[in-house]
Protein backbone atom coordinates (compact mmCIF):
# COMPACT_ATOMS: atom_id res chain seq x y z
CA UNK A 1 0.00 0.00 0.00
CA UNK A 2 2.61 2.47 1.08
CA UNK A 3 4.72 1.81 -2.48
CA UNK A 4 1.21 2.41 -4.46
CA UNK A 5 1.44 5.45 -2.07
CA UNK A 6 4.79 6.64 -3.33
CA UNK A 7 4.05 5.67 -7.14
CA UNK A 8 1.08 8.18 -6.90
CA UNK A 9 2.87 10.62 -5.50
CA UNK A 10 5.69 10.44 -8.58
CA UNK A 11 3.16 10.49 -11.10
CA UNK A 12 1.29 13.61 -9.39
CA UNK A 13 4.74 15.44 -9.99
CA UNK A 14 4.47 15.26 -13.28
CA UNK A 15 1.54 17.41 -12.77
CA UNK A 16 2.14 19.84 -10.27
CA UNK A 17 5.63 19.90 -8.24
CA UNK A 18 4.65 21.85 -6.02
CA UNK A 19 0.71 21.06 -5.07
CA UNK A 20 2.24 17.57 -4.30
CA UNK A 21 4.69 18.61 -2.20
CA UNK A 22 1.85 20.49 -0.28
CA UNK A 23 -0.57 17.60 -0.19
CA UNK A 24 2.32 15.17 0.72
CA UNK A 25 3.03 17.20 4.10
CA UNK A 26 -0.43 17.44 4.87
CA UNK A 27 -1.02 13.82 3.98
CA UNK A 28 1.92 13.44 6.35
CA UNK A 29 0.21 15.33 8.84
CA UNK A 30 -2.35 13.18 8.89
CA UNK A 31 -0.25 9.64 9.32
CA UNK A 32 -1.68 7.99 5.65
CA UNK A 33 2.20 8.38 4.92
CA UNK A 34 5.22 8.37 6.39
CA UNK A 35 7.46 11.25 6.35
CA UNK A 36 10.29 9.72 4.92
CA UNK A 37 8.54 8.03 1.75
CA UNK A 38 6.58 11.31 1.23
CA UNK A 39 9.78 13.29 1.04
CA UNK A 40 12.08 10.66 -1.23
CA UNK A 41 8.21 9.85 -3.21
CA UNK A 42 8.63 14.16 -4.17
CA UNK A 43 12.12 14.01 -4.78
CA UNK A 44 12.17 11.17 -6.84
CA UNK A 45 9.33 12.49 -8.88
CA UNK A 46 10.55 16.13 -9.25
CA UNK A 47 13.74 15.02 -10.64
CA UNK A 48 13.04 12.53 -13.16
CA UNK A 49 10.76 15.64 -14.37
CA UNK A 50 13.93 17.68 -14.52
CA UNK A 51 16.07 15.11 -16.46
CA UNK A 52 12.82 14.24 -18.82
CA UNK A 53 12.23 18.37 -19.48
CA UNK A 54 16.18 18.49 -20.46
CA UNK A 55 16.14 15.40 -22.85
CA UNK A 56 12.66 17.02 -24.65
CA UNK A 57 14.78 20.09 -24.68
CA UNK A 58 18.16 17.66 -26.61
CA UNK A 59 15.97 15.84 -28.37
CA UNK A 60 14.54 19.43 -30.75
CA UNK A 61 18.00 20.60 -30.87
CA UNK A 62 18.62 17.76 -32.43
CA UNK A 63 15.85 17.54 -34.85
CA UNK A 64 16.54 20.83 -35.68
CA UNK A 65 20.16 20.38 -36.45
CA UNK A 66 19.56 17.54 -38.69
CA UNK A 67 20.62 18.16 -42.31
CA UNK A 68 17.32 18.18 -43.35
CA UNK A 69 15.71 21.24 -42.28
CA UNK A 70 12.45 21.68 -40.45
CA UNK A 71 9.40 22.87 -42.20
CA UNK A 72 9.29 25.52 -39.11
CA UNK A 73 12.91 26.52 -39.85
CA UNK A 74 11.84 28.66 -43.31
CA UNK A 75 9.78 30.47 -40.97
CA UNK A 76 11.40 31.37 -38.11
CA UNK A 77 14.48 31.55 -40.65
CA UNK A 78 16.19 34.21 -37.96
CA UNK A 79 15.69 32.34 -34.68
CA UNK A 80 16.84 29.12 -36.37
CA UNK A 81 20.13 30.70 -37.80
CA UNK A 82 21.22 32.51 -34.58
CA UNK A 83 20.54 29.00 -32.94
CA UNK A 84 23.50 27.55 -35.13
CA UNK A 85 25.66 30.94 -34.37
CA UNK A 86 25.37 30.77 -30.70
CA UNK A 87 24.39 26.98 -29.18
CA UNK A 88 28.44 26.83 -28.59
CA UNK A 89 29.26 29.45 -26.68
CA UNK A 90 26.20 29.06 -24.53
CA UNK A 91 26.64 25.35 -24.17
CA UNK A 92 29.98 26.33 -22.77
CA UNK A 93 28.15 29.21 -20.55
CA UNK A 94 25.80 26.65 -19.01
CA UNK A 95 28.72 24.23 -18.55
CA UNK A 96 30.23 27.14 -16.03
CA UNK A 97 27.57 29.23 -14.61
CA UNK A 98 24.24 26.80 -15.37
CA UNK A 99 24.12 26.23 -12.11
CA UNK A 100 22.79 28.96 -10.64
CA UNK A 101 20.03 29.46 -12.82
CA UNK A 102 18.87 25.82 -12.40
CA UNK A 103 18.58 26.16 -9.10
CA UNK A 104 17.28 29.70 -9.14
CA UNK A 105 14.71 27.90 -11.53
CA UNK A 106 13.90 25.56 -8.64
CA UNK A 107 13.12 28.27 -6.20
CA UNK A 108 11.12 31.11 -9.19
CA UNK A 109 8.19 29.58 -10.03
CA UNK A 110 7.44 29.57 -13.86
CA UNK A 111 11.07 29.12 -15.07
CA UNK A 112 11.91 25.39 -14.53
CA UNK A 113 10.16 24.45 -17.78
CA UNK A 114 12.29 26.92 -20.29
CA UNK A 115 15.34 26.64 -18.17
CA UNK A 116 15.73 22.87 -18.16
CA UNK A 117 14.20 22.76 -21.88
CA UNK A 118 16.32 25.40 -22.38
CA UNK A 119 19.67 23.67 -21.15
CA UNK A 120 18.91 20.77 -23.18
CA UNK A 121 18.26 22.83 -26.03
CA UNK A 122 21.68 24.51 -25.96
CA UNK A 123 23.81 21.03 -25.53
CA UNK A 124 24.64 21.43 -21.70
CA UNK A 125 26.82 18.95 -20.14
CA UNK A 126 24.11 16.08 -18.87
CA UNK A 127 26.15 15.38 -16.03
CA UNK A 128 26.46 19.21 -14.94
CA UNK A 129 22.47 18.56 -15.55
CA UNK A 130 22.39 16.06 -12.95
CA UNK A 131 24.31 17.21 -10.26
CA UNK A 132 22.81 20.87 -9.99
CA UNK A 133 19.34 19.42 -10.84
CA UNK A 134 19.60 17.17 -7.80
CA UNK A 135 20.84 19.17 -5.11
CA UNK A 136 18.07 21.92 -6.12
CA UNK A 137 15.55 19.59 -5.58
CA UNK A 138 17.11 18.83 -2.50
CA UNK A 139 17.71 22.23 -1.44
CA UNK A 140 13.75 22.71 -2.38
CA UNK A 141 11.40 19.39 -2.02
CA UNK A 142 12.09 18.83 1.54
CA UNK A 143 11.76 22.40 2.89
CA UNK A 144 8.40 22.58 1.20
CA UNK A 145 7.11 19.01 2.35
CA UNK A 146 8.15 19.93 6.03
CA UNK A 147 6.79 23.25 5.78
CA UNK A 148 3.21 22.21 4.62
CA UNK A 149 3.53 19.43 7.31
CA UNK A 150 4.08 21.62 9.84
CA UNK A 151 1.63 24.69 8.80
CA UNK A 152 -0.53 22.05 7.66
CA UNK A 153 -3.01 21.15 10.84
CA UNK A 154 -3.43 24.98 11.87
CA UNK A 155 -4.36 25.21 8.04
CA UNK A 156 -6.88 22.78 7.45
CA UNK A 157 -8.94 23.21 11.08
CA UNK A 158 -9.51 26.81 9.63
CA UNK A 159 -10.28 25.20 5.98
CA UNK A 160 -13.07 22.82 8.02
CA UNK A 161 -14.35 25.35 10.24
CA UNK A 162 -15.49 27.25 6.92
CA UNK A 163 -16.18 24.22 4.88
CA UNK A 164 -16.55 21.15 6.88
CA UNK A 165 -16.27 18.43 4.30
CA UNK A 166 -12.24 16.70 5.31
CA UNK A 167 -12.05 16.24 1.70
CA UNK A 168 -13.02 19.89 0.69
CA UNK A 169 -10.97 21.20 3.62
CA UNK A 170 -7.81 19.67 2.74
CA UNK A 171 -7.87 20.21 -0.84
CA UNK A 172 -8.56 23.88 0.06
CA UNK A 173 -5.96 24.10 2.52
CA UNK A 174 -3.79 22.72 -0.66
CA UNK A 175 -4.86 25.37 -2.69
CA UNK A 176 -4.57 28.46 -0.06
CA UNK A 177 -1.09 27.05 0.87
CA UNK A 178 -0.07 27.03 -2.94
CA UNK A 179 -1.57 30.23 -3.67
CA UNK A 180 0.47 32.03 -0.53
CA UNK A 181 3.94 30.39 -0.94
CA UNK A 182 3.46 32.00 -4.97
CA UNK A 183 2.38 35.06 -3.36
CA UNK A 184 5.68 35.32 -1.11
CA UNK A 185 8.12 34.92 -4.17
CA UNK A 186 6.02 37.20 -6.07
CA UNK A 187 6.77 39.90 -3.50
CA UNK A 188 10.47 38.84 -2.73
CA UNK A 189 11.54 40.60 -6.04
CA UNK A 190 11.09 44.40 -7.32
CA UNK A 191 10.01 42.83 -10.36
CA UNK A 192 7.25 40.67 -8.80
CA UNK A 193 5.90 43.37 -6.67
CA UNK A 194 5.59 46.09 -9.94
CA UNK A 195 3.73 43.21 -11.29
CA UNK A 196 1.65 42.55 -8.42
CA UNK A 197 0.62 46.43 -8.32
CA UNK A 198 0.04 46.68 -11.99
CA UNK A 199 -2.31 43.32 -12.12
CA UNK A 200 -4.63 45.36 -9.26
CA UNK A 201 -4.33 48.65 -11.17
CA UNK A 202 -5.43 46.44 -14.27
CA UNK A 203 -8.78 45.20 -12.74
CA UNK A 204 -10.51 48.55 -13.43
CA UNK A 205 -9.71 48.95 -16.38
CA UNK A 206 -12.04 46.53 -18.97
CA UNK A 207 -9.17 46.29 -21.96
CA UNK A 208 -6.66 45.00 -19.73
CA UNK A 209 -8.86 41.69 -19.04
CA UNK A 210 -7.93 38.23 -19.95
CA UNK A 211 -9.20 37.98 -23.58
CA UNK A 212 -10.89 34.42 -23.59
CA UNK A 213 -13.37 36.84 -21.38
CA UNK A 214 -14.36 38.25 -24.63
CA UNK A 215 -13.54 35.31 -27.25
CA UNK A 216 -15.76 32.77 -25.62
CA UNK A 217 -19.02 34.29 -26.77
CA UNK A 218 -18.52 34.78 -30.23
CA UNK A 219 -16.85 31.31 -30.58
CA UNK A 220 -20.95 30.09 -31.74
CA UNK A 221 -21.00 32.72 -34.12
CA UNK A 222 -17.05 31.89 -35.14
CA UNK A 223 -18.04 28.58 -35.59
CA UNK A 224 -21.76 29.58 -37.94
CA UNK A 225 -19.35 31.32 -40.17
CA UNK A 226 -16.38 28.57 -40.63
CA UNK A 227 -19.16 26.04 -41.63
CA UNK A 228 -21.31 28.20 -44.08
CA UNK A 229 -18.00 29.58 -45.62
CA UNK A 230 -16.22 26.55 -45.26
CA UNK A 231 -13.31 27.95 -44.18
CA UNK A 232 -11.49 28.01 -40.43
CA UNK A 233 -9.99 31.32 -41.53
CA UNK A 234 -13.54 33.34 -42.56
CA UNK A 235 -12.27 35.87 -39.61
CA UNK A 236 -9.91 37.49 -41.57
CA UNK A 237 -12.17 38.84 -44.08
CA UNK A 238 -13.01 41.35 -40.72
CA UNK A 239 -10.11 43.66 -41.60
CA UNK A 240 -9.71 43.02 -45.61
CA UNK A 241 -6.46 45.61 -45.70
CA UNK A 242 -4.86 44.06 -43.02
CA UNK A 243 -2.86 41.30 -43.59
CA UNK A 244 -4.54 38.02 -42.55
CA UNK A 245 -7.33 40.64 -41.39
CA UNK A 246 -5.70 41.34 -38.00
CA UNK A 247 -6.14 37.51 -36.90
CA UNK A 248 -2.32 37.14 -36.29
CA UNK A 249 1.17 38.20 -37.52
CA UNK A 250 0.01 41.62 -39.25
CA UNK A 251 2.16 44.61 -39.05
CA UNK A 252 1.66 47.41 -37.20
CA UNK A 253 3.64 49.80 -39.22
CA UNK A 254 1.34 49.03 -42.27
CA UNK A 255 -1.71 49.28 -40.42
CA UNK A 256 -0.82 53.16 -39.45
CA UNK A 257 0.70 53.33 -43.40
CA UNK A 258 -2.83 52.76 -44.54
CA UNK A 259 -4.45 55.15 -41.63
CA UNK A 260 -1.90 57.72 -43.12
CA UNK A 261 -0.67 60.78 -41.62
CA UNK A 262 -2.30 63.31 -38.89
CA UNK A 263 -2.93 64.91 -35.37
CA UNK A 264 -4.77 61.49 -34.34
CA UNK A 265 -1.47 59.54 -34.85
CA UNK A 266 2.09 59.64 -32.58
CA UNK A 267 4.87 60.04 -34.94
CA UNK A 268 6.37 56.47 -35.53
CA UNK A 269 9.18 54.70 -37.39
CA UNK A 270 10.56 51.12 -38.19
CA UNK A 271 14.11 49.75 -36.71
CA UNK A 272 15.17 47.01 -39.11
CA UNK A 273 15.39 43.98 -37.86
CA UNK A 274 18.63 41.59 -37.30
CA UNK A 275 17.12 39.28 -40.58
CA UNK A 276 16.20 42.70 -42.88
CA UNK A 277 19.35 43.57 -42.17
CA UNK A 278 20.84 40.45 -43.22
CA UNK A 279 18.91 40.52 -46.20
CA UNK A 280 20.30 43.95 -47.31
CA UNK A 281 23.53 42.80 -46.65
CA UNK A 282 23.18 39.82 -48.88
CA UNK A 283 21.93 42.44 -51.23
CA UNK A 284 25.48 44.22 -51.56
CA UNK A 285 24.14 47.07 -49.49
CA UNK A 286 27.25 49.60 -49.37
CA UNK A 287 26.61 51.09 -46.20
CA UNK A 288 29.31 49.66 -43.74
CA UNK A 289 27.36 50.18 -40.56
CA UNK A 290 25.37 47.26 -41.45
CA UNK A 291 28.33 44.88 -42.37
CA UNK A 292 30.33 45.51 -39.24
CA UNK A 293 27.37 46.02 -36.31
CA UNK A 294 23.54 45.76 -37.36
CA UNK A 295 23.41 46.84 -33.69
CA UNK A 296 25.67 50.06 -34.00
CA UNK A 297 23.76 50.75 -37.22
CA UNK A 298 20.52 50.53 -35.69
CA UNK A 299 21.04 52.74 -32.80
CA UNK A 300 22.52 55.47 -35.58
CA UNK A 301 19.37 55.25 -37.05
CA UNK A 302 17.54 55.78 -33.56
CA UNK A 303 19.60 58.88 -33.35
CA UNK A 304 19.41 60.37 -36.54
CA UNK A 305 15.34 60.36 -36.07
CA UNK A 306 15.39 61.35 -32.97
CA UNK A 307 17.30 64.62 -34.60
CA UNK A 308 15.05 65.04 -37.33
CA UNK A 309 11.87 65.01 -34.86
CA UNK A 310 12.48 68.40 -32.91
CA UNK A 311 9.66 67.35 -30.14
CA UNK A 312 10.70 63.93 -29.97
CA UNK A 313 12.44 62.57 -26.86
CA UNK A 314 12.28 60.61 -23.94
CA UNK A 315 10.76 58.68 -23.06
CA UNK A 316 9.78 56.05 -26.02
CA UNK A 317 7.77 52.76 -26.54
CA UNK A 318 9.56 50.54 -28.53
CA UNK A 319 7.64 47.49 -29.65
CA UNK A 320 7.60 44.82 -32.08
CA UNK A 321 6.21 45.57 -35.52
CA UNK A 322 4.64 42.21 -35.12
CA UNK A 323 3.29 41.65 -31.90
CA UNK A 324 0.76 39.99 -29.71
CA UNK A 325 -0.59 41.62 -26.61
CA UNK A 326 1.84 43.67 -25.82
CA UNK A 327 4.47 40.83 -25.74
CA UNK A 328 8.17 42.85 -26.04
CA UNK A 329 6.52 46.68 -25.56
CA UNK A 330 8.69 48.46 -23.33
CA UNK A 331 9.00 52.35 -22.48
CA UNK A 332 12.44 53.42 -22.86
CA UNK A 333 14.04 56.34 -20.50
CA UNK A 334 17.44 56.60 -22.24
CA UNK A 335 19.75 55.53 -25.21
CA UNK A 336 21.69 52.72 -22.85
CA UNK A 337 17.90 51.16 -22.20
CA UNK A 338 17.54 51.07 -26.18
CA UNK A 339 20.82 49.77 -26.65
CA UNK A 340 19.88 46.76 -24.11
CA UNK A 341 16.72 46.24 -25.48
CA UNK A 342 17.57 46.20 -29.10
CA UNK A 343 20.97 43.62 -28.42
Amino acid sequence: MEFAKILGIISATFVSEDLTCISTGLLIRTGKIALVSGVLACLIGIFIGDLLLFLLGRLAAQAISSRKKPPLAKIFQGVYDKYLEHKYSLSQRFTKEGWKLIILARFVPGLRLPVYFGAGFIGGKFTSMIIWALLAGVLWTPALVLLSTWLGDDLQKITESLVGSTWLAFLLSVLVFYFSIRFLFLIATQDGRRKFLIFFRKLGHIEFLTPWLFYIPMLPGWLYWCIRYNSLFTLSAANPAIEHGGLLGESKSAILKLLGPGPALLDCFVIPSHTTIRGEKKRGEKNQGIKNSPLKWRLELLEKKAKQKKAWQFPIVIKPDKGQRGRGVRIIYNMSQAKAYLK
